[in-house]
């Protein structure tokens, strides 16, 4: 066989790439610029993810302070469960700044939350810088009581914080307050105003001292100087609404209540001081409906029940009243102002029986408020000892609960380690309608009691 002749059109083919090759060459590129894109995309997530974290480790020390700023403004409007709630809020945004826990232990204190404020003061002394929390627990002891112990160190205290004086003067008019130094108290109030005359806390407190020795006007006017250096001073309007019903001037009581309400909606006294203004002004359904939203917030609120169930009877509702009045029948069993109120009720009802039988306690209960007066008329001054103000006192708080604070408070002032006075005390606040005084006295017969089972402990061994 001859060779074949060269075929020029083959020869032609065979130089030029092969179509299925390029086709996967194409493939191969794109797979790999794929692969590239992709690699690059999964390099980028993590760089967005790290930005964000990064992003939100920044913002948290700004937000938790904006939220300590906040806690700082209700401060200054007294307004300390709120500032309570911003710098817990500061606190779990950021919990490693130890600022914002030491600033509920100071948000305790202003409210003597004495107990509450150890605690917390507590918990941050592993982190918080060491100098504020040390400042901080002296305030505490200082105002707790221990005034006079520390008056060595009052000057330094103010020099170290020059920006935050108003709490060391606070503290220690306060502790002089509660070691019944009362007219020490009084001049560093005086001193206190003279130095820092733009103080609102200052002049509030100055107020609060004249209010406790019946000094109205002056209460007044420093109330007023407290609210013209700052206007949102809650306290300063309670104050006011306080002294305008001593002043019997009900339609200012009820406008600075009205006050109170603005900055504080659900502030049970300045809710019971609104009603009762609205009662005395005879504006009876508007004294109802603020005592039953007082119910709602705090059903076991006494003055409250008490009020609405007399202002039921006045407008023929006895059955609601007699309602209104059953959670305090057992434990108000011989009042003689609640037995009087029944026994109304039941009359108005046609219950006859059951309204001779109310109002024989209450006649009963008259016969013992006639001994105590006996007993306290034939009693001088000098043989009134701490027994026989705290018999005196608790007897007050069975038939006339309002008249027993005088004699308990008299006993506690000349002898405080009584568990029971404290707890008659707290009892008075409850059916005050006094939340925070009862929890102070509640906390106070909790320590007396155990310091007196160390005591005895102690003894035993």
């Amino acid at each position: 066989m001859g060779r074949r002749k060269p075929n020029p059109r083959r020869r032609e083919r065979a130089s030029q790439p092969d179509a299925t090759s390029t086709s996967r060459q194409d493939q191969i590129q794109k797979s790999i610029a794929f692969s590239w894109r992709r690699m690059l995309s999964l390099i980028a997530i993590p760089a967005v993810v790290v930005a964000a974290v990064v992003a939100w480790f920044i913002s948290q020390p700004i937000i938790a302070e904006r939220f300590s700023r906040k806690g700082d403004q209700a401060i200054e409007s007294g307004l300390y469960e709120l500032a309570d709630s911003y710098y817990q809020q500061a606190d779990s945004t950021d919990h490693n700044d130890g600022r914002y826990k030491i600033a509920q232990a100071r948000v305790a204190r202003m409210q003597r939350q004495f107990g509450r404020a150890r605690e917390i003061l507590q918990q941050v002394r592993s982190f918080a810088a060491r100098d504020s929390v040390k400042r901080e627990a002296l305030l505490l002891e200082i105002q707790e009581g221990n005034a006079r112990q520390h008056h060595e160190q009052f000057g330094g205290l103010l020099n170290q914080y020059p920006d935050d004086v108003d709490s060391v003067w606070h503290a220690y008019v306060e502790g002089f307050e509660n070691e019944e130094a009362i007219d020490l108290a009084y001049k560093l109030a005086e001193s206190w105003i003279k130095e820092r005359r733009d103080s609102p806390l200052a002049h509030l407190k100055y107020a609060q001292l004249a209010q406790d020795r019946t000094d109205l006007s002056t209460a007044q006017r420093h109330y007023q100087t407290a609210l013209r250096l700052q206007p949102n001073q809650r306290d300063a309007w309670e104050g006011l609404t306080q002294v305008a019903l001593l002043n019997y001037d009900y339609r200012d009581a009820l406008q600075y209540s009205e006050q109170v309400l603005r900055f504080d909606p659900e502030n049970v006294e300045a809710k019971l001081h609104r009603a009762q203004s609205l009662t005395i002004l005879q504006r009876d359904d508007e004294a109802m409906s603020e005592l039953e939203h007082v119910l709602r917030l705090q059903s076991e609120n006494f003055s409250a029940r008490f009020d609405l169930a007399n202002l039921l009877i006045k407008h023929e509702q006895a059955a609601k009243a007699i309602a209104v009045m059953k959670p305090f029948e057992s434990e108000f069993n011989n009042d003689v102002a609640i037995n009087y109120m029944l026994a109304l009720a039941h009359q108005q009802l046609g219950d006859d029986d059951a309204a001779t039988l109310f109002l024989q306690k209450h006649l009963d209960g008259g016969e013992e408020l006639n001994r105590l007066e006996m007993l306290i008329e034939n009693t001088p001054e000098p043989q009134r000892d701490f027994s026989f103000c705290k018999s005196v006192g608790m007897s007050y708080l069975q038939v006339k609960w309002d008249a027993a604070f005088r004699w308990l408070d008299q006993a506690a002032a000349m002898q405080p380690v009584d568990a029971a006075l404290q707890n008659a005390l707290a009892d008075f606040a409850r059916k005050r309608g006094d939340k925070v005084l009862e929890a102070k006295y509640r906390e106070q017969a909790e320590l007396v009691r155990r310091m007196l089972n160390t005591e005895r402990a102690g003894q035993v061994r």
